[in-house]
């Protein structure tokens, strides 16, 4: 090949590689295109969410937002808090295909997959296990995604790109390993703000649910949707500890075995009149 021929093939890859570098940085700073930016510090939180995710009747506690002790769930803006919710149902319904998940909104599922459990002393993908995972984006604020943990979806012919409708039954609440006779003892429910550049947010559940949505745990005793969420500032003056656990060849999970000194549980009970703010569950 001529000298000519080669210089041709030398520019033409250094506009290739330079051109990619410009592209990757334009869509860090503009934000993915299948992901478009929602900015709630000057439009607000938009509460979405008119379908309640599960049966309600049939849980006893709920996980309060930022709270201590679990997998730490926290953003790009804090950090080492469980910033979400899982709830507990009661023990009548601690079992399997007992407790129905819904999908609260409609939306179309960008994720899908098996939860890795601890299989007698070892983590591995549960090949007999049930719990998955599904991540849904919003189609009227496609900014937002909502994940979905221990899920049965046995039967359900689930799958990833399948548009879901608000209140379409998805599966159940996986409480028990196949493997094992440990039972789980909680579903749980994320919400995402994936904000484009300044970073992904995490959202408490009541933050986006409606009025009409709350009103049944307004029913159940709550008298705000603070009741259910520790304030940032709160939980800053009285920060966790996290520990880092590696499984091998697989991920960096980070759990929170500190309670801190907030109550971190809502317990709903029987009865309006049961409705606490307590520290633990049992």
């Amino acid at each position: 090949m001529s000298y000519k021929g080669w210089l041709v093939i030398v520019v033409i890859f250094i506009l290739l590689f330079y051109g990619g570098i410009f592209i990757i940085r334009m869509v860090s700073f503009y934000g993915e295109p299948d992901r478009p930016c929602y900015d709630i510090e000057t439009e607000g939180i938009p509460k979405f969410i008119d379908v309640d995710f599960t049966e309600l009747d049939k849980i006893e506690y709920i996980q309060r937002f930022r709270s201590g002790y679990g997998m730490d769930s926290s953003d790009d803006f804090e950090n080492c808090r469980v910033m979400r919710h899982n709830y507990v149902p009661f023990e009548e319904y601690m079992e399997d295909r007992e407790v129905k998940i819904y999908s609260p909104i409609n939306g179309t599922i960008v994720e899908i997959w098996q939860i890795y459990v601890n299989v007698s002393g070892t983590w591995k993908p549960g090949v007999e296990d049930l719990a998955t995972r599904i991540i849904i984006q919003s189609s009227e604020y496609p900014a937002f995604t909502i994940k979905l943990t221990m899920v049965d979806i046995r039967e359900m012919d689930l799958h990833k790109g399948l548009k879901v409708y608000t209140g379409q039954h998805l599966g159940y609440a996986c409480l028990r390993y196949v493997h094992t006779v440990t039972k789980i003892s909680s579903l749980g429910i994320d919400v995402k703000d994936n904000t484009y550049p300044s970073g992904t947010k995490m959202l408490s559940y009541f933050d986006v649910i409606t009025d009409t949505v709350f009103q049944a745990y307004k029913d159940r005793g709550a008298t705000s949707r603070e009741d259910f969420i520790i304030s940032k500032e709160e939980r800053d003056e009285d920060p966790l500890t996290c520990v880092y656990d590696p499984i091998p060849n697989i991920l960096w999970v980070i759990w929170i075995f500190d309670k801190g000194n907030i109550p971190n549980w809502v317990y709903l009970g029987n009865d309006p009149s049961d409705f606490q703010i307590v520290y633990d569950y049992s």
